[in-house]
């Protein structure tokens, strides 16, 4: 059963871009996300930060609920054009201190998908702590583009 969702989410990605917030509540969207993540691995993990000598990263999964200050997307004048909306899924590292050094968008429509990387190296987070150390972690941001609105703005579950 769970491979014919993968492929049918697949499928479902391959078409083009699909509106999820117009199409889906908000569980479900919720739902999609994560699959998204785990069906379409990013090119940053912590395999890849542990081979380049760093130490490993601790994954935080859907990092929105730790955003302490948010920096919205400028939506893109080519996107409006082409009536581009939906959510972008962002991979993000951060640092000990709450700082994002390393985004990737990794789904989304094209045309937002520089946007919404770009606004996510300006959003900062709560630091992680765990045993009594602040950790660096890798997750997820998304943020939603819809058309009658100025600017993107990150997902609120």
């Amino acid at each position: 059963m769970p491979r014919r969702l993968i492929r049918a989410l697949q499928a479902l990605i391959s078409r083009g871009p699909i509106n999820l917030n117009a199409s889906l509540p908000r569980f479900f969207m919720r739902l999609v996300c994560l699959l998204l993540i785990v069906c379409f691995p990013c090119p940053i993990n912590a395999r890849q930060n542990k081979a380049r000598g760093g130490n490993a990263l601790c994954e935080g999964g859907i990092l929105n609920s730790k955003v302490t200050f948010e920096s919205k997307p400028v939506y893109p004048t080519a996107a409006r054009k082409a009536r581009a909306e939906g959510s972008v899924v962002v991979k993000v590292r951060i640092d000990e201190g709450g700082n994002i050094f390393e985004a990737v968008a990794c789904s989304g429509h094209p045309l937002l998908r520089q946007a919404a990387a770009d606004a996510a190296y300006q959003t900062r987070l709560s630091q992680t702590v765990l045993s009594g150390k602040s950790v660096k972690v890798s997750g997820v941001l998304v943020y939603v583009f819809r058309l009658n609105q100025e600017t993107g703005r990150l997902y609120k579950p």
